[in-house]
């Protein structure tokens, strides 16, 4: 039986509802999916559309040649852009699917950092969503793949309809997932292997089917050097739920592989999921499939064994009604209105009857899923705990560091560092959490099992993509312009976020009080207790001021010096609220729209905090 459903401290639904703070990632202007985007191509050629329809009707079965045009991206325009007809089987259909290559005529040309992107049309699909669900779906699990949104595309004004957008597996794709994008990067699309970026060698794939012919230990001993196993399985398990068509499940076609030099790890990447969600297959659980990989692990109990206990997680909190039926609610509230004008799409009565179709493949699927869990037999273990907010806390973060830091990692670098701090009495295991500078995919970098971090103590996190070397580093950096770092776990529970504005070069952003307060600028304190340092200065009550004291409409921040600071509001969970520049000992702060409650008024200098005083809101 599922053990009992733990509280969830706090859930994003990742994708379809993303965070309300500052992000630093490449296309996610592009890939918001709180609204409809709008693109336009532009031509000499009126029909250009036709043009396109022509070409890959005389090219050779595969890839037609882009045809130059103009776009308008959300009003921003963009001059000499390729766009062709992509696709196999779904490019007969009349509304035909398109790519897009920002740089094809201009090399340094992109959009948002993102340089293609790939329009679905939604063949056989009348909910118009299973690409954008599928994606969403393999994200939430923890397995690298595109990000997806809504479109409305024009050829000359004229609307042709509403696309799906997906990202491009692509160098700009891999330089976001990975610590580097200088590997190799495969691409399966008609059950044919073939190198798309990086060394042309199929050794990586070839090590990784001498180790599945082998059994037993000499089977796990030779994987684990070659494939990213859990990874591995969380693909396959989302293929199955899905019950992924035209699939590595099915077929063996339509993937993406990476082989990740620093680690010496394949991960395998979705694509192609327009044939999921249909039911029909049925795929049980443990269905072995046409993967070779996939077929001996489910014949060594290590590997079952995991793959179970990840179904028995998934199925706590993301195989469920209440997870996954309001994402196919919240798209269909995008598609809905986009549909109308569509000229490839009249029936909106299929579309309402598919969506609710939907919700009843994933109630069905979850129904097999316990049923096969029951049949195994397999004893689902009782989920860890998650401990409370804030018991682990981002405590110091330094984004720009050099040799006059004297703070070096294990190898002798000076990379980016990030600081935990245990505030709990308990020694608290590290097991499914996450750390993540990115609110589009929370389970970016995995603390290694056996992970833990003791009471009263620090745990240093070296950001700097070198997994290769000593210590724990993660597969990203820091941006030493700004950007957010977010502490989670398996189930979504957000165990501590924090938000960074321009850093400077060996200086912290620490919480003071240690742990628990709001973030300053101050000199490094590595693994030891952040305090406001002897050359930080907290005036004198006369010396500054804050006014009236409850607020409810306008804060008054005014010194007895002509200084000119930062003046920042932190809530009691030490968020940044509000800001304001104080210049000449003056300023004012609109607070109006802020909940009652207490807040801190932090008054901060270059590189130092001037004081703090407590303010209430009514």
């Amino acid at each position: 039986m599922l053990p009992i459903r733990l509280p969830i401290i706090t859930f994003l639904l990742l994708g379809l509802f993303p965070f309300s703070i500052t992000s630093q990632t490449d296309g996610d202007a592009l890939f918001d999916t709180s609204f409809v985007h709008e693109i336009r191509f532009s031509s000499p050629n009126p029909n250009l559309l036709g043009e396109l329809v022509q070409i890959w009707n005389s090219s050779p079965f595969g890839e037609p040649p882009y045809v130059p045009a103009g776009v308008q991206v959300d009003g921003v325009a963009m001059d000499s852009i390729g766009v062709r007809i992509k696709g196999n089987l779904s490019s007969f259909n009349a509304k035909k699917p398109l790519k897009i290559d920002f740089n094809q005529y201009r090399p340094e040309q992109q959009y948002d950092g993102i340089k293609k992107i790939n329009l679905l049309n939604a063949d056989l699909d009348p909910a118009f969503q299973r690409d954008m669900l599928g994606y969403l779906l393999f994200r939430l699990a923890g397995v690298k793949a595109s990000r997806v949104a809504y479109a409305r595309v024009y050829f000359n004004n004229m609307f042709n309809g509403l696309y799906i957008m997906v990202e491009q597996v692509d160098r700009g794709f891999l330089q976001d997932r990975f610590s580097t994008d200088d590997g190799v990067l495969y691409k399966n699309k008609t059950c044919n292997l073939e190198v798309e970026s990086g060394e042309n060698t199929l050794e990586h794939y070839q090590n990784m089917m001498q180790a599945a012919s082998l059994n037993g230990t000499a089977f796990r001993n030779a994987i684990e050097q070659v494939l990213d196993t859990d990874a591995f399985l969380r693909f396959f398990l989302i293929e199955h739920f899905i019950d992924a068509r035209d699939n590595p499940l099915d077929v063996g076609c339509n993937f993406y592989l990476y082989h990740e030099p620093k680690t010496g790890l394949n991960t395998w990447i979705p694509w192609d999921l327009n044939y999921a969600f249909f039911g029909g297959n049925n795929f049980a659980l443990t269905y072995p499939g046409e993967n070779i990989v996939f077929q001996k692990m489910m014949l060594t109990p290590h590997y079952r064994a995991r793959y179970l206990n990840l179904a028995c997680e998934m199925m706590e909190y993301l195989f469920t009604n209440e997870r996954i039926h309001p994402l196919i609610d919240q798209a269909a509230n995008l598609a809905r209105p986009a549909l109308v004008g569509d000229p490839h799409f009249t029936n909106l009565a299929l579309f309402e009857t598919d969506v609710a179709t939907l919700k009843n493949f994933i109630s069905t699927r979850r129904s097999e899923f316990l049923s096969d869990l029951a049949s195994e037999p397999y004893t689902c273990p009782a989920l860890t705990p998650v401990v409370a907010s804030q018991a682990v806390s981002i405590n110091e973060i330094v984004t720009s560091s050099d040799s006059t830091s004297s703070i070096s990692d294990p190898a002798g670098g000076f990379p980016d560092w990030i600081e935990l701090y245990n505030n709990s009495s308990d020694t608290i295991h590290l097991d499914d959490y996450y750390l993540s500078h990115d609110r589009d995919f929370l389970k970016q970098w995995p603390f290694p099992t056996g992970t833990r971090i003791n009471p009263g103590s620090y745990l240093i996190v070296w950001a700097d993509r070198d997994l290769d070397e000593p210590g724990l580093h993660t597969n990203f950096k820091l941006d030493k312009a700004g950007g957010e770092l977010i502490l989670s776990h398996e189930n979504f529970s957000l165990i501590d976020t924090m938000t960074y504005g321009p850093q400077t070069t060996n200086v912290a952003y620490a919480r003071v009080p240690n742990g628990t307060g709001p973030f300053v600028h101050q000199a490094a304190t590595f693994a030891q207790a952040n305090a406001v340092m002897s050359h930080q200065t907290q005036p004198d009550m006369q010396d500054w001021s804050v006014f009236p004291n409850p607020v409810t409409n306008t804060l008054v921040i005014k010194t007895n010096r002509a200084l000119t600071a930062d003046v920042i509001l932190f809530d009691l969970f030490s968020n940044r609220v509000a800001f304001t520049p104080l210049t000449n000992g003056f300023t004012e702060l609109n607070i109006s729209a802020l909940p009652p409650g207490v807040y801190q008024v932090v008054l901060q200098g270059t590189g130092r905090v001037e004081g703090k005083l407590v303010v209430k809101v009514n």
